[in-house]
């Protein structure tokens, strides 16, 4: 990307091989340059941004739709709306999308990765709270709300993956929400399902031994274990990542008596 003025504004304009912001300008009778070729090629730009950001909300339709229980026309027309504000991002593992200490501005849908979710506690220890995978919103809505008011957020968001995803800016997107009660009913069901998984997560910590929190954490997030360090697991579970090997062992030992027992009790039964 690179800046280049024109009539009398700074305009970012994307880098493309063997064009600079030069070869969007040319003259005219009237007067020396003209924006129109750099507005046409902006717009065209922005159009397959957009087409991208529905493309990949598609695949994920069914699992949302399920998850947080709204129709496919509310899908589909708060799909097309949010594409209007919709940027691509790309984050390597360890990068951070949202720090603790700055205000949030910015809701991350991801596309394909996977992010954490937490703070730091008094003594300075990293608590997880969460993770997001793909088709979700990677969001702590009290520091966006929050952020509206320039307070820093409480909570970081990290990349437990590289990830790919589009950024919505929380304003806009409001701005939009307020225009819409299409988008005012989907973004209620969304906080209804962010309230009833963290009544249940409240429940798994306060109320659970260690392997029945990381029993429910492998009901919850199927698949997740074998993509994230065992560090950021043992983090969400409230034990120590020495404590995380010993459950995993024990588990493992566990499993493996249990395939024995069911292979001795079939030859057992062949030979009765």
């Amino acid at each position: 990307m690179r800046e280049t003025r024109t009539r009398g504004k700074m305009v970012t304009v994307p880098a493309i091989w063997g064009l600079d912001e030069t070869s969007f300008l040319h003259s005219n009778s009237n007067r020396a340059y003209t924006l129109a070729p750099l507005e046409s090629f902006l717009g065209t730009w922005q159009d397959s941004m957009n087409a991208d950001f529905i493309k990949q909300r598609s695949r994920f339709k069914s699992a949302t739709m399920k998850r947080i229980d709204v129709s496919e026309d509310a899908y589909t027309n708060v799909t097309n709306v949010l594409a209007t504000i919709a940027k691509p991002f790309h984050v390597r593992k360890g990068e951070y999308l949202q720090r603790a200490g700055v205000p949030a501005t910015q809701v991350h849908w991801l596309a394909s990765g996977v992010a954490r979710s937490g703070f730091f506690n008094r003594d300075g220890v990293e608590v997880t709270l969460r993770f997001y995978r793909e088709g979700e919103s990677a969001t702590t809505l009290t520091d966006l709300i929050n952020g509206e008011s320039g307070l820093p957020a409480v909570q970081f968001l990290i990349a437990e993956t590289p990830i790919h995803g589009f950024t919505l800016d929380w304003k806009l997107a409001s701005e939009l929400r307020s225009q819409h009660d299409f988008m005012q009913d989907y973004h209620l069901n969304i906080a209804m399902h962010g309230l009833q998984t963290l009544a249940q997560r409240a429940y798994s910590s306060g109320e659970t031994s260690a392997q029945e929190r990381l029993a429910a954490f492998r009901e919850e997030y199927p698949g997740l274990e074998a993509r994230i360090s065992q560090r950021a697991i043992a983090s969400y579970l409230g034990i120590t990542p020495q404590y995380m090997s010993r459950l995993r062992r024990e588990a493992e030992a566990s499993a493996a008596e249990a395939a024995d027992a069911v292979a001795t009790a079939a030859d057992e039964a062949r030979h009765s």
